[in-house]
């Protein structure tokens, strides 16, 4: 094992620097040790040598660049995958040695000295764990004759076509690529002057003047020469002429008469070229990198090896095409390689996420790469959104969980229990503790969008590594972090299906304590509970009656009489409002119970139930427990369902007010009071709250209406979704919700932004936007009101007292609001 983990982490250390030796690395030779590679060769026949078989990419990869107002790309697919070829050593060395010969061609490297040399395989694959090697394809085999002769060629053991012996009329000489024996260096060509001493100055320019932004009149002046020199022949002029020009402006004429007196040749034909456009000069981009780019019209990025001919600097070289040798690859087939480092970087990260998705068995997707990817690796798509959702579908959980454990007791002990299993600190420890699916070596952090978080381990038998100390991990990852991205994993699993009880899966392959009892369908689903909302025609002026479901309303005589008689009201509830008739009549009327003992029998939730049942004997305890339960479920079907239903690009931010609107105890204190839901017709809180309650108002408006909501109201409506969901489970829920929600949720999905934040935040908002000092006081006066004062920059914007601290302040906000005007 010491062997195995100093062995890692030497090639850890290795991969961590970014750079290749010419010499094999030992990550190379050991991944072929059982004399077995595998072959896959893409459409740009180009082929992929990996040292285990490759997964199937889970969407097409695109490869985009920039030429135009819009980007354009190409889509490489693979033509076959994972054929198995025999690799013993000298196979291995020889494709290694191209490839290292090879990326030398694409970062313009000198020959000269080739150990000493560093190869910035970084910037090739752009990190990662997998060891790719490139090969030459014909017949959909490796061509290991054309990799020898290429090794030749750039050792200067052999040399290409000469220049001078292909036809120089034909048209495909610019499709082709030349290099120059001594220095290796790949050039294009633009032009050829077959005739020197007969083709005149004047042709020469013409040529220039077509190619760059030049006059004739500036070309004189830049060479300094007169009329006269333009009849000359270019000949003359590139070899005789005594130049007055400064010598940077005939530094390519210079070169040529060097050449010339080296090798004479002046009655050669010339070749006017450019150097080929280095790797680290093309501009491609994988799909999340261009759907990132916040001006994708800013500027046109290269996106060939050839570069254009632009003359401005008169920059071009000049040599006799005796000099000049055909490149094994065409433009064509060098530009397919100069868009493999991004192919490359999306193909592994697609294999990564694939791997991933597999180990905790659901289907790769854009959810799952949406999972582990930091907010720094990518602003618009990371883990924030699925890590709201995965919150509230783990509060669910975990609130079941704890209420139907073995011990019956009250609610807030249950509360503080299931606060222990789900807070951040439990959560990233326990995830940490058992090192699941590799989860640090799978996770997208950093911000160039170049490497994944502890490279190659992956490869190296990581599941047999010791896991590292806490403390070492809390310096790179933090604690609040892994809990983060696992409640963005228990989104992912959920979204998959939109099933609780794959879920509930995952948590138990994870050992999570939510997952300890058994899963029945009654309380972890194996159907979706996310419902398809029809989207009406509505407007964002609708107010909360027009929203409502309506049902029918009561009338006095009738509440006296619901008041007198609860088993009428509560049939009442069964037949018109819930539409649900309950196998356990004692768990409905538990949730009407306001006041209560805490706790009568010691015994689990499921089974007290059952005893009251076959007893014959209604509860004696309070409805706290039920609203426990209740206040989840509501949470984690509202989150559910809205996450699929907003039609526009939302955020976190989003979610977390859905929840303030949806889920709040004025809105679900007007719930009630239009569905007949409340304990009592004649409580003067309710009563007065019935009076001053504003449903006329539109609904984007903030609908907290600054009256002492009683918080009864919402608590009850809360614990009869918990006495339906204890009773019947997910789907009479479903039902129910669904008839209270059916116009409010598309509502809000579409009209999310329209309505107003609440007065406290719009007020530091405005703060924050004008770079003043919010302060918020408050002060109990001697009549027992409480006051509070809303200054910015010392000055008084808002005053208000009340009986109610909580009202004293959203009025003085309210007041502060208006004040400002916003």
């Amino acid at each position: 094992m010491s062997d195995l983990k100093s062995e890692c982490q030497e090639i850890n250390n290795w991969f961590i620097k970014n750079t290749f030796q010419y010499e094999i690395p030992h990550c190379f030779t050991a991944s072929y040790k059982n004399d077995k590679a595998y072959l896959s060769i893409l459409s740009t026949n180009i082929g992929l040598v990996t040292s285990r078989p490759i997964l199937q990419n889970y969407r097409p990869i695109k490869i985009y660049h920039i030429d135009g107002p819009q980007p354009e790309y190409t889509e490489v697919l693979f033509k076959s995958v994972n054929q198995e070829i025999v690799f013993d050593y000298v196979s291995i060395s020889r494709v290694f040695d191209y490839n290292v010969r090879l990326q030398m061609s694409w970062y313009m490297l000198s020959p000269k000295n080739i150990k000493a040399h560093t190869i910035n395989f970084h910037n090739f694959i752009n990190g990662g764990y997998r060891n790719y090697l490139i090969v030459p394809i014909i017949n959909d085999q490796i061509d290991y004759e054309f990799m020898q002769e290429f090794i030749k060629q750039r050792e200067g053991l052999v040399n290409g076509l000469c220049l001078k012996d292909l036809n120089l009329d034909d048209q495909g000489i610019a499709d082709q690529l030349f290099y120059i024996p001594k220095t290796q260096q790949v050039n294009c060509i633009y032009a050829i002057i077959s005739q020197p001493w007969k083709q005149t100055v004047d042709e020469y320019f013409n040529l220039i003047i077509q190619n760059s932004k030049f006059t004739l009149e500036q070309l004189k002046e830049y060479y300094c020469i007169d009329e006269t020199i333009l009849k000359k022949t270019i000949g003359y002029f590139f070899y005789e002429h005594q130049f007055k020009a400064k010598t940077e402006n005939i530094n390519p004429i210079l070169q040529l008469r060097s050449y010339q007196n080296q090798f004479n040749q002046r009655d050669s034909a010339l070749a006017i070229f450019k150097q080929v456009t280095t790797i680290q000069r093309v501009q491609f981009y994988s799909e999340d990198q261009i759907n990132s780019l916040e001006n994708k019209s800013q500027n046109l990025k290269i996106h060939t090896c050839k570069p254009k001919l632009e003359l401005n600097s008169l920059s071009t070289h000049i040599m006799p095409i005796s000099n000049l040798y055909r490149y094994p690859f065409t433009v064509n087939q060098y530009d397919n390689f100069l868009m493999l480092p991004t192919f490359l970087l999306e193909l592994e990260q697609q294999f990564i996420i694939s791997e991933f998705a597999n180990s905790i068995g659901i289907e790769p997707n854009l959810r799952v790469q949406r999972a582990i990817s930091r907010a720094s690796y990518n602003r618009d798509i990371n883990y924030e959104l699925l890590e709201t959702l995965g919150d509230s579908i783990l509060k669910y959980l975990a609130t079941v969980s704890v209420s139907l454990g073995p011990q019956n007791t009250n609610e807030n002990i249950l509360s503080d229990q299931r606060s222990q299993i789900v807070n951040n600190n439990f959560i990233g420890k326990h995830l940490f503790k058992y090192q699941y699916f590799g989860l640090f070596h799978y996770v997208r952090s950093l911000g160039h969008q170049t490497k994944w978080f502890s490279p190659v381990l992956q490869n190296i038998h990581s599941n047999h590594i010791q896991p590292e100390p806490i403390k070492q991990v809390s310096a790179t990852m933090l604690v609040t972090f892994l809990a983060d991205i696992f409640e963005s994993l228990i989104a992912t699993v959920f979204l998959d299906k939109d099933s609780l009880y794959d879920v509930y899966k995952f948590l138990l392959h994870l050992r999570h304590p939510v997952s300890y009892y058994p899963a029945t369908d009654k309380y972890y689903p194996r159907k979706p509970i996310v419902q398809q909302y029809q989207f009406p025609i509505m407007h964002n002026y609708m107010s909360f009656k027009d929203l409502i479901n309506p049902v029918r309303q009561l009338s006095e005589a009738e509440k006296q009489y619901f008041q007198k008689n609860q088993l009428e009201y509560l049939n009442y509830l069964q037949t018109e409002v819930i539409e649900y008739q309950f196998h356990n009549k004692y768990i409905l009327y538990e949730s009407f119970r306001v006041q209560g003992s805490n706790m009568d029998l010691d015994l689990p939730l499921e089974l007290y139930y059952k005893f009251l049942l076959n007893s014959n004997t209604p509860s004696t305890r309070g409805h706290q427990m039920l609203e426990l339960i209740g206040d989840a479920v509501l949470e984690c079907y509202i989150m559910c369902n809205c996450f699929n239903q907003i039609i526009f690009k939302f955020t976190p931010t989003n979610l977390y007010k859905i929840k303030m609107v949806l889920l709040s105890n004025s809105f679900l204190s007007k719930i009630a009071i239009c569905y007949n839901i409340m304990h009592n017709f004649q409580d003067t809180a309710i009563l007065q709250f019935i009076e001053t309650v504003k449903l006329d108002e539109k609904f984007t408006y903030y609908n907290g209406n600054f009256v002492r909501v009683p918080k009864v109201l919402s608590d009850t409506f809360e614990a009869l979704v918990g006495a339906i969901f204890m009773d019947g489970g997910w789907q009479p829920v479903c039902k129910f919700l669904k008839k209270v929600y059916l116009k409010f949720i598309p509502f809000v999905c579409t009209y999310l932004n329209d309505i107003d934040d609440h007065v406290i935040d719009r007020v530091h908002q405005y703060s924050a936007s004008k770079q003043g000092h919010m302060d918020i006081k408050s002060f109990k006066q001697e009549n027992g009101q409480f006051c509070y004062e809303i200054r910015i920059d010392g000055q008084i914007v808002g005053r208000f007292t009340h009986e109610h601290e909580r009202v004293a302040k959203e009025k003085a906000c309210e007041s502060a609001c208006k004040k400002l005007k916003i």
